[in-house]
């Protein structure tokens, strides 16, 4: 998506998490409003120095907008951590306007026996307070994780991002995986036209649509 293609359009980032993905759209011209659960809002809030975005502690099942008021809708990896993935998709897309364009990021299945692993020791961690959670993967995950991604090739790896895919890989109370299909029915029972995968990868993928009525 291009600088033209969202200036002067209201956007709704749904979980925006630290809020940097939603000062980014707001710096391409349009109006951003980011809406978090957790308490990094506040520290998105504080760090923000764009005029035109705003952030708003909020949940994607209670969200506290008016209905058909949104140009573009696009959720981050984060509808695939509630707990009913398209009864939360369901209660978003009413605020976006006539024309206006959905974009989400979603878990898929993955047949990696290590991604397998995680999942099973997710439910181990989930249930665990969160400082020892981070505590252990930090002492105990993080080397190794390190040491697969070098293997792999990728050597500009930032630690802080390192921890953010630990803790969204094991700590999350939901983490439901959507086959891509899956996610297309979902999208077109909404009524969206034009619906389509723009890419994929191992974990997850982008998937896009557009709200006709």
């Amino acid at each position: 998506m291009q600088e033209a293609d969202i200036e002067g359009k209201l956007v709704f980032d749904a979980g925006s998490g630290h809020g940097i993905l939603t000062s980014a759209v707001a710096g391409m011209g349009a109006k951003a409003i980011g809406m978090e659960l957790s308490l990094a809002v506040d520290n998105a809030c504080q760090r923000n120095t764009n005029a035109r975005a705003w952030y708003v502690q909020g949940d994607v099942q209670l969200p506290p907008f008016a209905p058909g008021i949104f140009d573009i809708l696009y959720s981050n990896g984060v509808l695939h951590h509630t707990n009913n993935t398209k009864l939360s998709l369901s209660l978003v897309e009413p605020m976006l306007k006539a024309g206006a364009l959905i974009c989400l990021w979603l878990y898929q299945p993955c047949e990696n026996k290590l991604h397998q692993l995680s999942t099973k020791a997710r439910r181990v961690f989930s249930k665990i307070p969160l400082k020892f959670a981070v505590a252990i993967l930090i002492i105990f995950v993080l080397p190794f994780t390190f040491i697969i991604r070098k293997i792999n090739g990728q050597f500009d790896l930032h630690y802080r991002e390192e921890i953010i895919d630990l803790l969204d890989a094991f700590t999350p109370e939901f983490r439901n995986e959507i086959p891509q299909a899956q996610a297309m029915a979902w999208l077109q029972q909404l009524g969206l036209s034009t619906c389509g995968i723009t890419s994929s990868g191992v974990f997850g993928y982008p998937i896009t649509g557009c709200k006709t009525d």
